[in-house]
């Protein structure tokens, strides 16, 4: 027996007076759209609380979209996007206009935005490809004592207050009876940048690649997400987790920037992913991100068994059972970070993650991860040769090498290489 209207759960949609965006026109008595998910809604006129407008749609499936009623003529409106929802990488787009709708269109699972939503992800998230499109290297700029400036300037506004309060806890532990073994990554930054500043002023500039690139990729980051909800909140995660912090915004400005729509977890605590990948309709790939203390500040290379065993702590401690923060429950993918790994490091971790994936396939295990993926954050310093009066130019890089698991059997696919955003077609 079919499953009648009564037998779903029904929704009103929002009443309004006038919309400025696409509508679609219900033409009939019929319903405008249609899908055939399990726990389908079947969506209301806002107005007449008669007429079906929509049947077995998904709640993720419609975004500011408008529809004018046979019945009564007037107006409902969609969910809108919430703030910090991503869309997938495939949907349609249905530009302002009024679309007039005799027959059920058959939604087939895809998810319909209206121009509005494209826009609030837009101002977000950014184009795709915007920070790395097609190349994992950013913008190069002029190095001198003017950019260091610029930088630390904009550093010490971004940070607001938390800066005076790290600067002054960072000197004071310094110079204690028992300075820290460890200190706050980004003093570590701004330390650099004094001692490069004060070096340019004598004549012979002298720099610390490494920290210098670093800084330049973070607030190239987070000049990305600066209008994101949760901005707030990844400049406080700067204070209290910094190299984790740098890390996800990394990954989740290449997952971005190759396509795929990336939601961030506020406040991650417990056993939750950091960041979720919204590849279509009610599909999810949990992705958590791990950024090991022994791949900060390495000055040998490591071992195929140091490699083996930073993989098997990470996935251990992500969690891959029903209740872990990558739970078996749906597809899911972990991202290890560092900072300034050699090649030789790289090659051995991806060599470590596959062989990691392969023994579980084989044990028939992890069969929901997708992948393991391994970045690191490095530096590009170009100097002018003796016959060249040219300017030092000095840009972060990211490296990304992913190791797919050829016995996941969860059916969703991730975009792996970064887009061409049109501003740099031309």
């Amino acid at each position: 027996m079919s499953e009648s209207v009564n037998d779903r759960k029904q929704q009103m949609l929002s009443p309004v007076d006038k919309f400025n965006g696409a509508i679609l026109v219900q033409g009939s008595a019929h319903p405008v759209l249609r899908d055939n998910w399990p726990a389908g809604i079947d969506f209301i006129c806002g107005h007449c609380n008669r007429m079906v407008l929509v049947v077995g749609a998904a709640d993720d499936q419609l975004w500011d979209i408008g529809f004018e009623c046979f019945a009564c003529k007037r107006l409902s409106v969609s969910p809108s996007l919430p703030p910090g929802m991503a869309l997938p990488f495939s949907y349609v787009l249905t530009p302002e206009g009024r679309y007039r709708i005799d027959q059920t269109v058959d939604m087939r699972r895809v998810v319909i935005v209206g121009e509005t939503a494209k826009a609030r992800r837009l101002t977000e998230a950014g184009h795709k490809g915007a920070t790395f499109g097609q190349k994992t290297e950013f913008a190069q700029d002029e190095l001198d004592a003017a950019l260091l400036r610029l930088w630390m300037r904009q550093l010490r506004e971004i940070l607001g207050a938390r800066y005076d309060k790290l600067y002054l806890s960072d000197m004071l532990a310094r110079n204690s009876p028992t300075p820290p073994k460890h200190r706050h990554g980004l003093m570590v930054i701004v330390e650099s940048l004094e001692y490069a500043l004060a070096s340019f002023e004598t004549g012979a500039p002298e720099v610390n690649v490494r920290r210098i690139t670093e800084i330049h990729v973070l607030l190239t980051i987070l000049d990305r997400w600066k209008h994101h909800m949760l901005w707030p909140k990844m400049v406080e995660a700067l204070d209290g987790e910094y190299e984790h912090t740098i890390i996800t915004l990394a990954a989740a400005t290449f997952l971005e920037d190759a396509g795929n729509g990336v939601v961030f977890h506020e406040n991650p605590s417990g056993r939750i992913p950091d960041l979720l990948l919204v590849v279509g309709s009610q599909q999810r790939v949990a992705v958590e991100i791990k950024a090991p203390s022994v791949l900060r500040d390495r000055h040998s290379e490591l071992t195929i068994d140091d490699a083996k065993k930073i993989i098997r702590s990470a996935a251990k401690k992500a969690g891959t059972g029903r209740k872990g923060q990558l739970a078996n429950t749906r597809s899911a993918m972990l991202v290890i970070g560092g900072f300034h790994l050699y090649q030789s490091d790289l090659d051995s971790l991806e060599h470590a993650a596959r062989a990691y994936l392969d023994s579980a396939a084989r044990a028939d295990l992890h069969s929901h991860f997708i992948a393991i993926a391994i970045l690191s954050l490095g530096s590009a310093l170009e100097l002018p040769s003796a016959h060249q009066d040219a300017q030092r130019r000095i840009s972060g890089t990211l490296s990304v090498r992913i190791a797919e698991n050829f016995g996941y059997n969860g059916g969703l696919t991730l975009c792996q290489e970064p887009v061409v955003p049109l501003n740099r077609l031309a």
